[in-house]
């Protein structure tokens, strides 16, 4: 069984591929595709041309036209649908890329954060031992002063200061 292709059955015909895909749809004819070609056979095309001759009047020839403007009417309506359709998605994908920068703003400020924060834990983990140091020499150098004085005062009044207190201060410290 031999095949033509929709746009050589438009050709042979004289009617758009629209006209065609609707009678075949209409009188339920079996077709073939072949990746994205669709074949119709010879005898279905044969048919179609001995129907179209035995129509002679133009009210015959009128739904064709019909045909035509309707389904010309049907693509103006699916390319506005699909229009509204990119505009509804273009929308979307600017909403999501201004949540993505938001996000990313929001990433780089937590880093930033993150960072200062870091630099703060090392700095208290290095103070708190300076300033333990710096509490230790001065409650150092607080004791020899103290005792300095207790001698001093001892050699000043010449007053025995108990020596088991002296001692027990000494050794304390």
């Amino acid at each position: 069984m031999e095949h033509k292709t929709l746009s050589e059955a438009s050709k042979i015909l004289g009617i758009s591929k629209q006209a065609i895909s609707q009678y075949i749809k209409r009188h339920k004819i079996e077709t073939w595709q072949e990746g994205r070609v669709i074949l119709i056979p010879n005898e279905v095309i044969q048919n179609m041309r001995e129907t179209r001759k035995n129509k002679v009047s133009d009210d015959d020839c009128q739904p064709n036209v019909n045909v035509d403007v309707n389904v010309d009417n049907m693509f103006i309506k699916d390319l506005e649908f699909l229009r509204e359709q990119i505009k509804e998605k273009d929308k979307q994908i600017a909403e999501l890329q201004k949540a993505l920068d938001q996000q990313q703003q929001l990433h780089g400020i937590s880093m930033q954060r993150i960072k200062q924060l870091e630099n703060k834990i090392q700095l208290l983990e290095h103070q708190p031992s300076e300033q333990v140091n710096d509490m230790i020499d001065m409650l150092e150098k607080t004791r020899d002063s103290f005792l300095a004085n207790i001698q001093i005062l001892h050699q000043k009044q010449n007053k025995s200061v108990s020596g088991s207190f002296y001692q027990r201060f000494a050794k304390a410290s």
